[in-house]
């Protein structure tokens, strides 16, 4: 049985994960509300979100543009950090699924068809 969280009580994020988790280890960059550019690890990638490596002066909250290949540049917001290392949702997680599900797409092949 669930039970509901008392009001304020900490509610682990691994417990409102849905997608699975892929481990990719490959290197990305991020933009920052000032559209500045710097390096991250990315450790890994869902269709909702993504943790890294690398979080700089990032906070929690904070709307940041990661890029990624095959789906281009993508609106997310840092839902936490722990030192170097930060978790972030995308903001248009719904169409990101069905595009992060159906695979990149392949040179010549029209998405539409």
């Amino acid at each position: 049985m669930n039970a509901i969280p008392e009001r304020g009580a900490f509610v682990p994020a691994v417990a409102e994960r849905v997608d699975a988790r892929f481990a990719v280890q490959k290197p990305g960059r991020i933009l920052d509300r000032f559209f500045r550019g710097s390096g991250i690890r990315i450790l890994n990638l869902s269709s909702g979100g993504f943790s890294a490596e690398g979080a700089g002066n990032l906070r929690r909250g904070d709307v940041i543009w990661i890029t990624l290949p095959g789906l281009g540049l993508i609106r997310s917001q840092v839902r936490w950090r722990v030192e170097d290392r930060f978790g972030a949702a995308f903001l248009a997680a719904e169409s990101l699924r069905v595009r992060f599900l159906n695979g990149p797409p392949r040179a010549g092949h029209d998405r539409g068809a």
